[in-house]
């Protein structure tokens, strides 16, 4: 067997991303790209209506205004030619325009009264 000391030397070299065994190693890695997917209801910057977006694959269209949208990656063109960027999460996504415009998440007002 091997000596405790080697061992968590070892270990600690696999866990840093060294591999520290001699011989041949197969990695199998398998990276699936997740569809972004804009769904949801945004508040716009610089006096801009809020929006609601709704999505279906990699197109969608946005309500108020009908224009529609592509999504690439965490890349979004509108048909009319501006651009934005996506960041954040599922649920969450920030989308960064072009034309100055930035979309934040609406946040769900919870407040009132409710029954137990």
């Amino acid at each position: 067997g091997l000596d405790a000391t080697l061992e968590n030397v070892r270990c600690d070299s696999v866990r840093k991303g060294i591999f520290a065994w001699k011989g041949p190693y197969i990695i199998n890695a398998t990276w699936t790209l997740v569809q972004v997917n804009l769904t949801g209801t945004y508040a716009a910057s610089a006096g801009s209506p809020e929006v609601q977006l709704t999505q279906k694959g990699d197109s969608g269209t946005a309500k108020p205004g009908g224009w529609t949208y592509r999504v690439s990656g965490s890349k979004v063109t509108i048909d009319n030619g501006v651009t934005g960027t996506i960041s954040g999460a599922p649920g969450s996504y920030t989308i960064v325009w072009s034309n100055g415009i930035t979309y934040t998440p609406k946040q769900v007002d919870l407040t009132g009264t409710y029954a137990a």
